[in-house]
């Protein structure tokens, strides 16, 4: 905990210190420096809690898989855009090496899958200065309905002394205080990655030569689609080109939040409405047609659970199929009662603008 501490409050007294320069400061350019360093902080703030929340709940045992046909190459390519960015900067090559013979779809949980890639990659260029990182996927075995692939990730950093590789497997370890120091980070990627493939029934495993870099694999059985189950692909609309002529609710008794959202909304002019707590959100969505309702869960007056129930009883068909996305910093713990109350989906707290975005485009798509 005194290390979890540590790492809040850096990115905490950033934020703080940043807001404070941004209030008192004048020239644009040194404006959008200051503006850089703050959203790099929330986004180090976001990742931490997001991680902790991830290894919660794992050790909870409460992370359902919901498995699909992913197009394994392309959802790959986009995911690992922001790490190849970042390496290239670096003078780092940056490979996706994807044998010819791995089928183009594979029936895995892709949310998860992407965060176990997404964790190993993510170390792999914090801790290489220079050469390459390489994702390499290749299959060992195909049999008709199933295949068995070899997902690796290879860096030549700064390795992992002997003594050191069974521990960092471990929460809140990095292999030496001086890792610590020099790199930063809670320690809780590998143990995620490590849980999420034992999860999935394989096996994370680690190569390592120190100064020479590291090889981290894991194999999992998966599904091969068929043509069937594969959906085509999505055409590419603007969201303003999507939501013409609709309205989102935003529902949340948080000024800050409020703010935020409404600003971003109208950054996309895309029309949108308030209400402050739940019953405020019942009478809104009786007075006028939204194409989404965005709902925070813990509200005075009427809370989210009983604002969603409330509006799936009024008894007109449309009010059962509005989508209702759940927002709230605790939404992975709730998420059987939350599916039972009658939500479509969920958005955890902190959350990205472009995440917020996809969430209303999604439900978006799948009710035109």
């Amino acid at each position: 905990m005194a290390g979890i501490s540590h790492e809040i409050r850096n990115p905490v007294n950033a934020i703080i210190g940043i807001a404070h320069l941004l209030k008192n400061e004048s020239d644009r350019e040194v404006q959008e420096d200051l503006v850089n360093t703050l959203i790099q902080a929330s986004e180090n703030l976001r990742e931490l809690t997001s991680n902790i929340l991830d290894f919660t709940k794992l050790q909870a045992g409460r992370v359902p898989r919901k498995l699909s046909a992913v197009n394994l190459r392309k959802d790959l390519t986009a995911g690992l855009f922001s790490f190849a960015t970042v390496a290239r900067a670096k003078g780092v090559d940056f490979i996706i090496d994807i044998g010819d013979d791995v089928p183009e779809h594979i029936v895995i949980d892709k949310v998860r899958g992407m965060q176990i890639i997404l964790n190993l990659v993510s170390n792999a260029v914090k801790f290489t200065e220079k050469g390459s990182v390489t994702v390499e996927i290749k299959a060992l075995e195909l049999n008709g309905e199933q295949a068995t692939i070899f997902f690796g990730v290879r860096d030549t950093g700064i390795g992992i002394p002997e003594d050191k590789r069974m521990s960092i497997f471990e929460p809140f370890h990095q292999g030496g205080a001086n890792i610590s120091m020099k790199h930063g980070g809670s320690g809780l990627g590998l143990s995620i990655a490590s849980m999420l493939v034992a999860g999935a029934g394989g096996e994370l495993k680690l190569k390592s030569r120190v100064g020479k870099g590291s090889e981290f694999s894991f194999v999992l059985r998966v599904g091969i689609p068929e043509d069937g189950e594969i959906c085509c692909e999505e055409e590419n609309y603007s969201p303003e080109e999507l939501l013409a002529g609709r309205k989102v609710l935003i529902v949340d008794d948080n000024a800050v939040n409020l703010l935020v959202a409404s600003r971003t909304f109208e950054k996309w002019k895309i029309g949108h409405a308030i209400a402050r707590h739940g019953e405020e959100a019942l009478a809104r969505v009786q007075e006028e047609d939204f194409a989404v309702v965005l709902m925070d869960l813990h509200m005075p007056v009427m809370d989210g659970y009983q604002a969603t129930r409330a509006i799936r009883n009024l008894g007109d068909e449309k009010f059962r199929r509005l989508p209702i996305i759940a927002l709230s910093g605790s939404v992975g713990y709730a998420m059987e009662e939350e599916h039972s109350t009658g939500f479509t989906d969920f958005l955890g707290k902190p959350y990205k603008p472009q995440d917020l975005l996809d969430k209303v485009l999604k439900q978006v798509v799948e009710i035109s």
